[in-house]
């Protein structure tokens, strides 16, 4: 019989992701997660997380999420996300429902790039408010379909 020993890694991560109660994490905690240990967060870890906790995920570990990881996120956690974090989620921003979408302010719409909010989809687009509408720049305005600009204008 022939048994794949694990690395010191592997067990290490293996032991880690099945002993994290990710709310008992602390935001330091939080902030010096491993991208590899970022990554391998369940989604109910990301439910479990805390506004604070969130708002302490490292820039470099949110580029890292994955759809699902991004999808598992409350309304209230993106409202918690940074400008910063919200711009290097890149075009997973397409991934948001549009509940969480309303977690976004009118800085954080206006931080965006023209390539995330091209790849918002008309759902998203129509959902978005006046005031977040209202705060699209010219080049973001100008990065879209006909019919993504349509969503935009209606209502």
């Amino acid at each position: 019989f022939f048994f794949k020993q694990k690395t010191a890694y592997e067990i290490y991560q293996g032991d880690w992701n099945s002993d994290v109660c990710s709310s008992d994490l602390s935001a330091q905690a939080i902030q010096s997660l491993t991208s590899a240990q970022a990554q391998a967060l369940t989604t109910d870890q990301i439910k479990n997380l805390t506004g604070v906790q969130i708002a302490n995920v490292s820039t470099a570990n949110i580029a890292l999420l994955s759809a699902t990881q991004v999808q598992a996120l409350s309304a209230d956690q993106v409202q918690n996300m940074t400008t910063s974090q919200i711009t290097n989620l890149g075009t997973r921003v397409g991934d948001l429902t549009t509940k969480q979408l309303t977690g976004f302010s009118k800085a954080d719409i206006a931080a965006m790039t023209s390539t995330q909010v091209a790849a918002l989809t008309n759902s998203q687009l129509s959902s978005l408010s006046k005031a977040q509408k209202a705060a699209l720049s010219y080049a973001q305005i100008s990065a879209l379909s006909g019919d993504q600009l349509n969503s935009v204008l209606a209502s």
